[in-house]
């Protein structure tokens, strides 16, 4: 089993001690994430995201929709998008979250088979 940190927790502990803008700290902590998980991802475009329910940072992979891929990595052509099942316009910015921890193995083997 694997160990997780909840930093909801966390954040309010640095939040009051340091008397900083919880809003702040997390987009400061996203920035952090993205930042490590691009030099990992290298030329792909990476959001993060915190999700305060679950107290983790989820990362995602974007892609833009295009007629013709000319940036592997970082579009996805209209006809490949809509071949998958995802109703896409050309210019449309997509999010595809990428499982890092070993408790997301099931939602990655989900998102596998739909897409």
């Amino acid at each position: 089993m694997e160990d997780t940190i909840n930093l909801s927790a966390v954040l309010d502990q640095v939040c009051a001690e340091k008397n900083i803008s919880r809003d702040v700290l997390i987009e400061t902590v996203e920035q952090a994430v993205a930042t490590a998980a691009k030099k990992v991802f290298e030329d792909r475009e990476i959001e993060a995201t915190f999700d305060p329910e679950t107290g983790h940072v989820n990362l995602f992979q974007v892609l833009y929709v295009v007629d013709k891929v000319q940036s592997k990595g970082r579009e996805i052509a209209q006809a490949a998008a809509q071949r998958a099942g995802i109703e896409a316009e050309l210019g449309d910015e997509l999010l595809f979250q990428i499982f890092y921890l070993d408790s997301d193995k099931k939602r990655a083997e989900q998102q596998a088979k739909d897409y």
